[in-house]
């Protein structure tokens, strides 16, 4: 990553140029914009989020009434501060494009999806890394204040890589002068915010990791000046901050250390969620976890034991759910709504080896998207399913 000069956010409706390595950078970027939620989210076809310094008629992240929420966002992936790819307030990144944007089908219960692939070949010293990018919006009202943005790193060359982070920078503006930056550790949630007590009534705007990974590090505050660089980014990805306000915040959320094996991969993912209010904020942030569990191992399997898919999903009036274990255990298979809320419990206690089926009645449940959760031990697996009526 080049030094990069950053634009006054509140300037950001006007479209900048960017300095990088003392030459202009011409934007050139391909960008969609999610609009199917009460939010509304630019994506880039290089690992940007929000505006991207201006460039293009990005809504960046907004929602409630048009209140601009996100100047720039940025994928960083590395090992160090001098082996760091990703870049800031760019038109022109460490990535280089693999395959362009493009709307995709979007799976349940999302609506909306978008899909670009990039590797850090423009990197001054790159991993060696081609990564996947999808963006995943919902039109279903419990599920409509945040936008998924999911990152599939893949290791392309012969040998393993160790000690890989990876890091979402991003610039949230709220009224750009008085904002305060908070962690959650609870949530896993970086957000910013304008103080009720400055008499300015805003929305609050975070980025949330999702799924298994763990949080490497976080931080607010990031910009010396007007300046970012790869030292202090890589420092907010893998170092646990302090809560920072009274101006224009910046932020970083990590996670990792990961190994990805030669060919293999790895998937992070984060939601760019809003709220009108703090409590809102958070509604928001569990509706978004609940959709990707944070579990010992992702997807609906680990060693000995095994989730199958519900039958039938969508379920109208009841399905049955499945599980696999290779040895006797005791075990809990519980089911959850999008607030992260315990409905039922279909299943718990000892079982033996082998294939179990539990049936669950669906017929007091809501419509929308649940998550069955099986717990053996220190292993949990999830999977998602669809109640319908």
């Amino acid at each position: 990553m080049s030094v990069t000069f950053r634009s006054f956010a509140l300037a950001a409706s006007v479209a900048a140029v960017s300095v990088v390595g003392g030459s202009v950078a011409a934007p050139a970027l391909a960008q969609e914009t999610h609009t199917t939620g009460a939010v509304r989210l630019g994506v880039f076809d290089n690992g940007a989020v929000g505006a991207q310094a201006g460039v293009g008629p990005s809504f960046g992240f907004t929602g409630f009434d048009s209140f601009y929420g996100l100047f720039d966002g940025q994928l960083f992936v590395g090992t160090s501060a001098s082996q760091l790819s990703g870049e800031a307030y760019a038109a022109e990144t460490d990535w280089a494009l693999e395959s362009e944007l493009v709307g995709v089908a979007a799976p349940a219960p999302f609506t909306q999806a978008y899909r670009a692939s990039f590797s850090d070949s423009a990197a001054p010293s790159p991993l060696g890394i081609r990564v996947t990018q999808n963006s995943r919006s919902s039109s279903d009202t419990q599920l409509n204040q945040f936008v998924v943005v999911e990152y599939t790193i893949r290791n392309t060359g012969a040998a393993a890589l160790s000690g890989v982070y990876a890091g979402m920078f991003a610039d949230f503006d709220v009224d750009g002068i008085n904002d305060v930056g908070a962690f959650d550790a609870a949530r896993g949630l970086v957000y910013t915010f304008t103080p009720p007590s400055m008499g300015l009534t805003f929305p609050y705007f975070g980025v949330v990791l999702l799924g298994t990974g763990p949080v490497s590090g976080w931080s607010v505050g990031l910009a010396d000046g007007n300046l970012v660089t790869d030292a202090r980014v890589f420092e907010g990805m893998t170092t646990m901050g302090t809560e920072i306000g009274g101006g224009d915040r910046v932020s970083v959320l990590g996670t990792g250390p990961y190994t990805i094996p030669a060919n293999g991969t790895v998937t992070v993912r984060y939601a760019f969620v809003a709220g009108r209010t703090l409590n809102e904020l958070r509604t928001a942030t569990s509706a978004a976890r609940s959709l990707y569990p944070v579990a010992a191992a992702e997807g609906p399997e680990a060693a000995g034991v095994r989730l199958l898919p519900t039958v039938p999903n969508p379920a109208v009036g009841g399905t049955d759910l499945a599980f696999r274990l290779d040895a006797a255990a005791d075990v809990r298979l519980a089911v959850y709504d999008v607030l992260g809320r315990e409905v039922a419990v279909p299943a718990e206690g000892p079982y033996g080896a082998g294939t179990h089926t539990a049936a669950l009645d669906v017929s007091a449940l809501a419509s929308g998207v649940y998550v069955a959760r099986l717990t053996v031990g220190e292993t949990v697996v999830a999977r998602r399913f669809t109640v319908a009526r």
